[in-house]
């Protein structure tokens, strides 16, 4: 069985505040960090409060690794201490230039649900009790020449740390279900003759190309395999149907590579890698990270070639929460992203916001640029006049980027 130590649920806000305990914000002491070698010992230690993985060493020192040579990209560690050099935040992000603009954003946005930092529960309850714009106040005096904070990805659990700042809801939301101890059981109640009987005949028309074979792969040549075939697999499925490809970049894959080495010996955290194949032929692939007992889907990818049909990507979910069940993690996280499948499976949805920060006219200005992008691509999202706005909704969309282009070369 794989051991993980069950923490602090997602979902869970901590302890309730203490609303009669003195602020101590104005004795926190405040540093800015930008080599991450310099805290790594304390950072691991102080991960026991950590929520979401996405705030972990080996998370954010993968992704600064992986971005050294991004001169529009440099670390911005945040660490809050108290009077007696104990930790009480810790706030990973990445200083973005943009133009004349200066913000900070959270390392690997498009590659992670979840983003909270991470505060110790004295911290937290004193922030939840006391004057929350108070201590935000302080933390923004402390960045000198910083426009805005750009937080995407906040779970709503953790939404009464940043009260009062401005916010609004992601259009994705998360979609989680909980794995019981036995599989065969929960499979059969939750999933209808008709759907048994097509999954059986998928593992029939599969098992007619060869050998059918699911497997979690450990061993690290081959991890690395694997993750160079099923980004290449996701990327050829996003843009075939006509989205624009997160992984395709070397420093995307620089970034799996080096999560992969990290997490080999991270005692908090642990990558699942597995795969669905047909003797040689990889027929889909699924990586996420273990954390909190509770696994965090982040790629699945699919064969293009007419075994797809077949649905080979779901006969991998199967076997892979059959592991899951028999490993004894709690829950399976889907991450964001609307699927009839997640529909289907899920018990839980978990609210996500956007959190900005803005500091003097600069940032403001630059907030509402923010504000009103994500808010136009949210609404296409909902909208039911889709197919008439999403030409205008591209254009934004190329338009953004050209300026940001722009602005950075």
């Amino acid at each position: 069985m794989i051991e993980i130590e069950d923490k602090c649920n997602i979902a869970d806000p901590g302890p309730n505040p203490d609303t009669s305990s003195t602020s101590v914000f104005d004795d926190l002491r405040i540093s800015i960090i930008d080599n991450y070698n310099e805290l790594e010992a304390e950072w691991q230690d102080f991960e026991a409060f950590a929520v979401d993985y996405s705030s972990c060493s080996a998370w954010c020192r993968a992704w600064y690794e992986a971005h050294a040579t991004n001169k529009h990209l440099t670390p911005f560690i945040v660490i809050g201490k108290s009077p007696n050099g104990t930790i009480q935040f810790l706030l990973p992000f990445m200083k973005r230039t943009l133009g004349p603009f200066q913000l900070l954003v959270r390392p690997g946005v498009k590659h992670s649900a979840y983003f909270s930092g991470i505060f110790s529960p004295e911290l937290a309850g004193d922030i939840r009790g006391g004057d929350r714009p108070a201590f935000w106040r302080h933390v923004m005096a402390s960045m000198p020449q910083i426009d805005v904070i750009w937080l995407e990805g906040v779970p709503q659990a953790r939404m009464s740390l940043f009260a009062g700042e401005e916010s609004f809801s992601s259009s994705n939301a998360c979609t989680s279900m909980q794995i019981d101890s036995d599989w065969d059981s929960q499979y059969l109640e939750i999933f209808n003759s008709k759907a048994r009987n097509n999954d059986k005949r998928g593992q029939r028309n599969l098992a007619k190309l060869g050998a059918v074979k699911f497997s979690v792969v450990t061993e690290r040549s081959a991890q690395d395999k694997l993750l160079v075939d099923m980004l290449a697999q996701k990327s050829a499925a996003l843009k075939k149907s006509g989205k624009s490809s997160p992984f395709e970049d070397h420093e995307s894959l620089e970034f799996y590579r080096r999560l992969l080495a990290r997490y080999e010996a991270d005692e908090n955290t642990k990558i699942l890698l597995s795969k669905l194949s047909v003797d040689d032929e990889l027929m889909a692939a699924n990586l996420g990270v273990l954390f909190n007992n509770r696994f965090f889907g982040m790629i699945i990818s699919t064969t293009d070639s007419d075994a797809r049909r077949h649905s080979p990507g779901r006969l991998l979910l199967l076997e892979f929460n059959r592991y899951l069940s028999q490993n004894g993690i709690a829950a399976h996280d889907f991450g964001t992203g609307v699927a009839e499948y997640k529909n289907n499976w899920c018990d839980q949805t978990i609210e996500r916001y956007h959190v900005l920060m803005p500091s003097g006219a600069k940032g403001k200005f630059l907030a509402r640029v923010i504000r009103s992008t994500a808010g136009l691509k949210a609404w296409v999202k909902r909208s039911k006049y889709k197919s008439r706005v999403a030409a205008a909704h591209s254009w934004a969309m190329r338009a953004r980027t050209a300026m940001r282009k722009h602005f950075t070369n």
